[in-house]
């Protein structure tokens, strides 16, 4: 080897290892954020709807509103990415939250070196939920990481 070449494969080879470990890093951190939002999402129950509240209506009472209903969108929708945010909803129920963590998870293991992640939900009432709308998201926290 020349004169510098060692402290320069060093050098590499330190930089090489940390952007790894930093990568780790921030995809742990990023999937354990995914999951609290997601797990601390409301999902939507048509019993402690207002309307249904007000009218004193339980399920199966005639004008019960929400017969059928099925919760899980507002999860569905929670999205992550890397570099930039997505801008689209999704379609379909996520009651749980473990598809969409599952799918979180692929979207993380694409991360080869640190990036910036982005966890959004584009449903028009995200920001509503987010904020206390729902008594289920009051309960919980909001959806925020806290």
């Amino acid at each position: 080897m020349k004169a510098g070449e060692w402290t320069l494969h060093i050098g590499r080879k330190f930089t090489e290892n940390a952007n790894a470990q930093l990568g780790d890093f921030t995809k742990e951190i990023a999937l354990e954020l995914y999951k609290r939002v997601i797990d601390r999402s409301p999902v939507g129950n048509p019993d402690h709807w207002q309307i249904n509240i007000k009218r004193k209506r339980k399920r199966g009472d005639p004008g019960f509103v929400g017969k059928g209903y099925v919760g899980g969108r507002f999860r569905r929708n929670w999205q992550i990415s890397l570099h930039t945010p997505k801008t689209t909803s999704v379609l379909g129920l996520d009651p749980s939250g473990e598809a969409t963590i599952a799918e979180g998870e692929l979207v993380l293991a694409q991360m080869k070196e640190p990036a910036r992640v982005y966890i959004v939900n584009n449903l028009s009432y995200a920001w509503r939920l987010e904020n206390g709308w729902s008594p289920s998201a009051r309960r919980h926290g909001g959806c925020d990481s806290g």
